[in-house]
């Protein structure tokens, strides 16, 4: 959570925000009057300046500050055995202290205090260091916000200083001049965003976000802060029948304190609601388990709680940030564009580990990234003050992060993972199945009866072969390649004819494949750029060129296809012992159109939500029109902003089964227990309608029950948003 000074949140981690300020940042930003500074990628670290002995200090935690900071040698001590990050960090800190060291004595005193008590919140960019940006400035960068003046003897900050970064500021444009090397020392510059060329993403914004109230009865007056104890309101009411009133308050509390942090006391940390209160609250003590489960996935239930805001935030926020360039980085095309690459084969490798953990963690955040497309910034973000918080954009940072950081470090059970080696993957098909392979190209977004039919005829003509469907992992007219894989998965349980388990998915990712030469060499442009290819056929050359030696290769398409036969030439060059042999393969006709089946009309009529022309592409196969329903409503057709994350994004146990039970009746239930009722009390008006039937003193006493749950309801939301914001839970 954020504080007094200055710690950088997004804006649905303040659960004191008012939708109705939600939609007003949106409306500044999206008309250019946003100003902040660009969020780096860097070494972040606190710095200081003693005037004793004028000698930079460092701190990474509170404890150097209360040993009062490290110094340059205490720092490449830290570093010692770390690569050139302990470089990174003499040199940029060498350059800090030439700086200051010429500083006026009274400006030194004013900026840093008597005893290197006043500490700047800093990052460090070199390009020997990089995270995932590959920044071309060497810089160590003072931010604007997350500065403050600490108490030595306990490491606290005690008086936020953050108005000093002007003054440092203009001291070091004036400095620059005079540090030696390579480094700049600068405090980041105020930049503003620029306003969108159309209105689109700002209206998608906010009918989003009106959408999301108006589901859950909320007004612009309301905060996140109120819907998340609304929603915990009533799944705990659900989840523990017999929970009081006051049980409920401890409860909700502490799983406040699991998400939002606790209070320090005596320098730990310590709940302020501990579990035996809760426990001894209980009017059942069987319940005891039940809510120690509440606790232990408090931040899974929250996230899920959060998750449609935190979409709508994330998708306006790499909108805004596209017109956004890194003041550090040279070329910000050419960065994007590495990370695009970069990214594609972490995925790659990910899906291809057999990892289900890794899987899961993929899954989580590919429902932000969405595309590897939508990488479109060098800089990781944008940070901005609003009504007196800081707080930031970082649009598609953060999954991207997260995906390489997996890819490259592993996590938890999983361990670093590899690029997956297509030559590999054939190779081990090689093992199991012979030396014969079927490559089938298609986009196959959706799949359709013209597809399994083709799989069938090109299987039937090489029956000994390892089928392959090779395809693109773009989108096409918004139709995924995960929910392609879905409803192939559903013809091959239903349709035996097929003789596959299941088919080998070679891909080519969205920042295409390297164009390989007869030796298997990347092939660069004269400008010394590697060259890349979206198309099948190039995933195909390049398996081919890892297959054993004498293997038979063949090449399936609906038709003689000459790309296919150019690509057979081609493989048949670069590896004269394999045998290549394109297969024309009849396709299905559509009798009621009286052409193919097209994959465009089949996404046509889902766009137009035809159903019956829909189920007409499915194969005829009774056990798959029974699956018309699902594939259609709840794989193709699936609108991600009302529902929320799916469940595979959480453990496998997930919360006993939460997902289920949020969509199918919280809301209901909530509708049902604590909404208001229509017309007033019954018999203080006309008795007509569906009103004339009631008992009228029966039903008003239904409504007072109504309207004092509604008080509780009410009471409890205030008291625990008050605890939430005011008692430091």
């Amino acid at each position: 959570m954020g504080g007094v000074f200055g710690h950088m949140s997004h804006l649905y981690d303040n659960p004191d925000l008012k939708f109705s300020q939600l939609k007003d940042v949106f409306n500044r930003a999206a008309t250019g009057r946003l100003h902040g500074t660009e969020k780096t990628d860097g070494q972040n670290l606190f710095v200081s300046y003693d005037i004793n002995d004028n000698t930079v200090r460092a701190a990474r935690n509170k404890g150097n500050i209360k040993d009062g900071g490290l110094t340059i040698a205490q720092l490449a001590d830290k570093f010692a055995g770390r690569g050139p990050l302990s470089e990174t960090f003499v040199e940029a800190f060498e350059a800090f202290e030439v700086a200051i060291s010429r500083m006026p004595e009274d400006l030194r005193l004013k900026l840093f205090g008597p005893d290197a008590n006043i500490y700047y919140n800093a990052e460090i960019q070199d390009p020997r260091s990089a995270n995932v940006i590959n920044y071309d400035v060497k810089t160590l960068n003072i931010h604007r916000v997350g500065h403050a003046e600490y108490d030595k003897e306990t490491g606290k900050p005690i008086k936020n200083v953050n108005e000093n970064a002007e003054i440092l500021e203009s001291y070091l444009n004036d400095a620059q001049e005079d540090i030696q090397g390579d480094y700049r020392v600068q405090v980041n510059a105020v930049r503003q965003l620029q306003k969108l060329s159309n209105n689109s993403a700002l209206d998608e914004a906010l009918v989003r976000l009106e959408r999301f109230t108006s589901n859950h009865g909320l007004s612009d007056n309301n905060t996140i802060g109120e819907y998340l104890v609304r929603r915990l309101d009533d799944h705990l009411t659900q989840k523990i029948v017999d929970l009081s009133l006051e049980s409920k308050k401890l409860l909700m509390k502490r799983m406040f304190e699991e998400v939002y942090g606790t209070k320090e006391k005596d320098g730990k940390k310590k709940p302020k609601v501990t579990q035996k209160s809760i426990i001894d609250s209980l009017v059942n003590k069987e319940n005891a388990t039940a809510a120690k489960q509440l606790i232990g996935d408090a931040k899974q239930l929250i996230g899920v709680f959060i998750f449609p805001i935190e979409d709508i935030v994330h998708d306006f926020s790499v909108e805004m940030l596209k017109g956004l360039e890194s003041a550090f980085v040279l070329d910000n095309e050419e960065e994007v564009e590495r990370q695009r690459r970069e990214v594609a084969v972490a995925i790659e490798a990910i899906e291809g580990s057999g990892n289900e953990e890794a899987m899961a963690i993929l899954q989580k955040q590919m429902k932000k990234l969405k595309r590897v497309e939508n990488i479109s910034t060098a800089a990781e973000g944008f940070v901005f003050d609003y009504d007196g918080r800081t707080y930031k954009f970082t649009g598609n940072f953060a999954p991207i992060n997260q995906i390489l950081g997996l890819f490259k470090y592993g996590r938890g059970s999983v361990p670093p993972l590899k690029p997956l080696d297509a030559a590999a993957v054939l190779a081990e098909a090689f093992v199991h199945k012979g030396d014969e392979f079927l490559f089938i190209p298609g986009g196959f977004k959706p799949p359709h009866k013209g597809h399994v039919y083709l799989l069938k005829n090109a299987m039937a003509q090489a029956p000994k072969a390892k089928p392959f469907l090779v395809t693109g992992e773009s989108d096409r007219d918004g139709v995924t390649l995960q929910q392609g894989m879905q409803i192939w998965k559903i013809f091959l349980q239903h349709d035996p004819e097929i003789g596959v388990d299941e088919l080998s998915i070679i891909t080519v990712p969205e920042g295409g494949l390297p164009v390989l030469d007869r030796q298997g060499r990347p092939i660069k442009d004269a400008s010394g750029k590697m060259r890349t290819s979206n198309s099948p056929l190039q995933a195909i050359y390049n398996s081919a060129l890892g297959l054993p030696e004498g293997a038979t290769v063949y090449i399936a398409s609906s038709a003689a296809d000459p790309k296919h036969a150019l690509i057979g030439e081609s493989i048949s060059a670069a590896r004269p012992d394999l045998k290549v042999q394109p297969l024309s393969v009849a396709t299905l006709d559509d009798e009621e159109s009286g052409g193919k089946f097209s994959a465009s009309n089949l996404r046509r009529a889902i766009l137009d939500g035809d159903f019956e022309e829909f189920k007409r592409y499915l194969p005829a196969d009774e056990k798959i029109q029974k699956q018309a329903d699902h594939i259609f409503i709840n794989i193709l057709r699936a609108k991600k902003e009302e529902n929320e994350p799916m469940a595979e994004s959480f453990r496998a146990d997930d919360i006993h089964g939460l997902i289920e039970e949020l969509i199918d009746s919280i809301d209901e239930e909530s509708s049902m227990s604590g909404g208001s009722v229509a017309g007033g009390m019954i018999g203080t008006g006309s008795k007509k309608g569906p009103w004339a039937d009631l008992d009228v003193d029966d039903e008003n006493e239904k409504q007072k029950k109504h309207q004092k749950l509604k008080g509780e309801k009410q009471k409890l939301v205030g008291e625990v948003v008050d605890y939430l914001l005011y008692s430091g839970a």
